[in-house]
């Protein structure tokens, strides 16, 4: 198969390359549109956007005087994506990309606002160390909350269970108080009437000997009932 479309198969060979291991004025002396983009992707912060804008404005420009329209077009995308990079506004952005395409390059970003991307990430870093506190106080605050929290509980609980104690013992006593005086009412009850039970026993037993006295008193007389 390698065969059939030999013809039709680039030859070449991939190298990677560290931009970093090539100073401006190397890259800057290929005078080609390849150190050129080699050139904008070493810019990562403050020191290495000075030292281009430091480059000689001829040299810049004579790299793309004489570029084809399509190399010019991936310039620009990449001025464009080192714009964003680095937080240049729309305005701005659109300046360096027209520059770019009217071949005027040494000029970039001449009269653009001031960039310091050392200070952004200064800010970035005391933003990012600020919020750290914020969580670490936040964290202290939560853990003081829950403590203060769990000790109002405990001390609720305990409240409660004494209450409910205090309930517990109150009801238990009230109840034997009743329970004691209802026995000795039915006690008094039961007493009371044992002793009419008794009172009427003896009437009847009284009724009954003035009973038995009577019939012998009319037998006596000679009455039969």
């Amino acid at each position: 198969m390698h065969e059939v479309f030999e013809s039709w198969i680039p030859d070449f060979t991939y190298f990677l390359v560290n931009n970093h291991d090539f100073s401006n004025e190397e890259l800057l002396n290929h005078s080609d549109e390849m150190s050129l983009i080699m050139l904008l992707n070493k810019i990562q912060n403050v020191a290495d956007f000075s030292e281009f804008q430091a480059l000689p404005t001829k040299d810049i420009n004579k790299i793309v005087r004489e570029s084809p329209e399509a190399v010019i077009d991936i310039i620009v995308m990449v001025v464009q994506a080192l714009c964003m990079k680095l937080n240049i506004t729309k305005e701005d952005t659109d300046k360096c990309m027209e520059k770019v395409r009217t071949r005027n390059m040494g000029y970039l970003w001449e009269n653009m606002e001031k960039i310091d991307i050392q200070e952004e990430r200064r800010l970035a870093l005391e933003a990012k160390e600020e919020l750290k506190k914020v969580i670490e106080q936040t964290k202290i605050e939560i853990s003081r909350v829950k403590e203060e929290s769990e000790a109002e509980i405990s001390r609720v609980k305990e409240e409660s269970e004494a209450e409910i104690s205090r309930v517990k013992e109150e009801s238990e006593a009230e109840l034997s108080r009743v329970k004691e005086e209802s026995e000795a009412e039915i006690s008094r009850v039961k007493n009371e009437s044992e002793a009419e039970l008794s009172e009427a026993r003896t009437v009847q037993k009284d009724l009954q000997e003035e009973n038995e006295h009577l019939k012998s008193l009319l037998k006596s007389y000679g009455i039969i009932l």
